[in-house]
């Protein structure tokens, strides 16, 4: 993958940032888990970022620090997302073997229905170098998992992944277990919430394991959590997320 082309970094003494069009999710619409990544490296770990209304990309967005240990996100005067410290605990899905996740990768759902194609994370239309393709496949009701082997290029000197391409890869496995359950297949999902954690590097160029798990619903929202794990199944990364669907 090509490195990561420049953005300001999202902290409490910046004034402005930008998100770059190759990191939508929707069209024209910043990912929402690569946009929490960034909220990520500004608080550091853990955080939780809630998405008010869909960040657009290549524009000069606003920065915001109404607290020590807040960040807010303004563009043309609203708000469109906020980052707290979060001391909250919960429970990650369980680990899944890699060759496991590597087995069912043809079930991913999104090779036969994409809602966004042109995903930064998994979306079918991005060539390796692109994108990140994680294709969580279906290992059971409401449970997805993705093999996934991030890119080299992706590292820095210690060959650890950047938090905000981890915090990227915890977001779409958690729709698409949302999506494997009842009537929620096809229907399209904006990310509301995003608790996160990072307790143990990601290491570029070594095989992972995304997990995908549905966590209940309750009128639009719908609750996943999602898991990174290593290939011997060490916890590396997990988040908590509240998904809404578009009605």
């Amino acid at each position: 993958m090509h490195a990561l082309a420049t953005t300001t970094d999202l902290a409490p003494r910046a004034r402005h940032t930008r998100i770059e069009g190759r990191f939508a999710g929707y069209d024209g619409i910043a990912n929402g888990g690569y946009l929490a990544g960034v909220f990520l490296e500004a608080l550091g770990t853990p955080a939780v970022v809630t998405l008010t209304r869909p960040t657009p990309v290549d524009r000069d967005l606003r920065i915001v620090a109404p607290a020590p240990d807040a960040v807010e996100l303004h563009y043309a005067g609203r708000l469109l997302a906020r980052a707290v410290r979060d001391e909250g605990d919960f429970t990650p899905p369980d680990p899944v073997p890699v060759d496991l996740a590597l087995a069912q990768r043809c079930s991913y759902l999104g090779f036969a229905h994409h809602p966004a194609p042109d995903c930064f994370v998994c979306g079918t239309k991005r060539w390796p170098g692109e994108g990140l393709r994680v294709f969580a496949g279906t290992t059971g009701r409401g449970r997805v998992a993705a093999a996934w082997l991030p890119d080299a290029a992706l590292g820095d000197r210690a060959g650890a992944v950047d938090a905000r391409l981890v915090a990227a890869a915890l977001d779409c496995p958690g729709a698409w277990a949302i999506a494997s359950v009842g009537k929620n297949h096809r229907v399209p999902m904006l990310l509301g919430t995003l608790r996160l954690r990072i307790v143990a590097p990601v290491r570029a160029g070594t095989p992972h394991v995304v997990v995908g798990e549905a966590d209940g619903e309750a009128g639009r929202k719908r609750h996943a959590r999602t898991a990174i794990y290593d290939a011997a199944g060490t916890l590396c990364a997990a988040a908590q997320a509240i998904w809404l669907r578009m009605e």
